[in-house]
């Protein structure tokens, strides 16, 4: 990376929605900055520059983020919304770094024959590379939705299902697991078959 002193002069940063935060105490060091449930919703681009040096960044890079925490749904839909100009962010990316998601995709790794997206979209090159075991994001919220009694938001509200802190809630929990979650898409795949 050349000038990466000059980073964050180039670079439009990361924006960042989170569930909560606390910012400790100032001392010699600075101040620590304590986040719960952080989306990124703008710098995908950022992150992955960073990510794909393949040695760590000079201690001289600075990367500019902000952080919002707000529990008003219109203002997270306005801030996905007027952050995300480049590449339009679909409603299941709010949640591809969700501790839930994260979990989920760990447990599809020891299930045969069964990929799972858990939110995250991925580049061209990952749409090429999809294989037939995958399970779309918005297809297992559908399905979990229809399973459990809601058909309404399973057909109407697939969006709302990633976007909605209280429908997601409803469908996504700690006591999800990925062979639930492949039991309830394989019902749905079995009752849309011809």
């Amino acid at each position: 990376m050349n000038e990466p002193e000059n980073f964050w002069v180039f670079n439009n940063g990361i924006t960042a929605l989170v569930v909560d935060y606390t910012l400790g105490p100032r001392s010699s060091k600075g101040r620590k900055l304590k986040l719960k449930g952080i989306s990124i919703v703008n710098g995908a681009q950022t992150t992955g520059s960073l990510s794909s040096l393949g040695v760590p960044p000079s201690d001289a890079v600075q990367v500019p983020i902000r952080f919002v925490k707000s529990n008003k749904e219109s203002i997270v839909s306005k801030v996905v919304r007027f952050n995300n100009s480049q590449n339009k962010l679909q409603a299941a990316d709010f949640r591809s770094t969700d501790q839930i998601q994260e979990r989920l995709r760990s447990e599809f790794s020891k299930i045969p024959n069964a990929e799972y997206e858990g939110g995250r979209r991925g580049g061209a090159s990952d749409a090429i590379k999809r294989s037939k075991y995958t399970l779309p994001s918005y297809t297992v919220g559908q399905s979990l939705a229809a399973f459990h009694g809601d058909p309404v938001t399973a057909y109407d509200k697939k969006s709302e299902i990633w976007t909605s802190e209280n429908i997601y809630r409803r469908f996504f929990t700690d006591r999800t697991t990925a062979r639930h979650v492949v039991f309830c898409f394989s019902l749905l795949e079995e009752i849309n078959a011809p």
